[in-house]
């Protein structure tokens, strides 16, 4: 955040990060500042924001938002909820990508912990 940026004097309150979970030394920053830091876990096949939350501890990303459902089997990150996509357009056919259970799964790399996703990356397939 840029030396001397003070929020009072804006209507800022909240910051909203994502793409990765929140780095602490940013976390305790952005606090320390009178902002609440807020960061969310999203996919393009999702309509973006899967998972929203106040970061509580390094690698946490929130829990999943109303009507989505995430979860890991064997280190896939699955999800499945009301904006889920239709499929991929591939050759001018839409495979839609999902497993029998109406979840797509991602070889990501990626833990599971009371309801919070953590940390991790695209897994090499």
């Amino acid at each position: 955040m840029k030396a001397g940026f003070t929020p009072q004097r804006t209507q800022l309150r909240e910051l909203l990060l994502g793409g990765a979970a929140i780095p602490a030394p940013l976390v305790a920053k952005m606090t320390s500042l009178g902002l609440t830091p807020k960061v969310s876990y999203g996919l393009s096949e999702m309509a973006s924001q899967v998972c929203t939350g106040i970061p509580t501890a390094p690698g946490v990303v929130g829990r999943p938002l109303p009507g989505r459902e995430v979860r890991i089997v064997e280190g896939e990150i699955q999800v499945r909820g009301e904006t889920l996509f239709s499929g991929y357009l591939n050759h001018g056919e839409v495979d839609p990508a999902l497993n029998g259970e109406g979840l797509v799964c991602y070889p990501r790399q990626g833990a599971l912990h009371f309801g919070r996703r953590a940390g991790g990356g695209r897994a090499a397939r």
